[in-house]
């Protein structure tokens, strides 16, 4: 559930620490958790990060809420 993105001010990959170079879609944010990658560990990525927390179920329920009520089990399928 990763997205390209333009940023508007410096960023630095969350994974590795690299700055996030260029003047569009510098770096991809993932969807879920919001943490910024660049191209190299965008492509590594296999789940969100986030999920491998004990704060991941919290997570889901959130993003379901945000997401207009869907169900959680739902909601991790698609992260999936």
């Amino acid at each position: 559930r990763l997205r390209p993105l333009t940023l508007s001010a410096p960023s630095w990959c969350s994974d590795c620490g690299q700055f996030l170079w260029g003047l569009r879609e510098q770096g991809f944010e993932c969807q879920l958790c919001r943490q910024l990658f660049c191209q190299a560990c965008s492509a590594k990525a296999t789940r969100c990060p986030t999920f491998e927390t004990s704060q991941g179920a919290d997570l889901l329920t959130n993003d379901a809420i945000g997401a207009g009520g869907k169900g959680s089990l739902e909601t991790l399928q698609e992260a999936l």
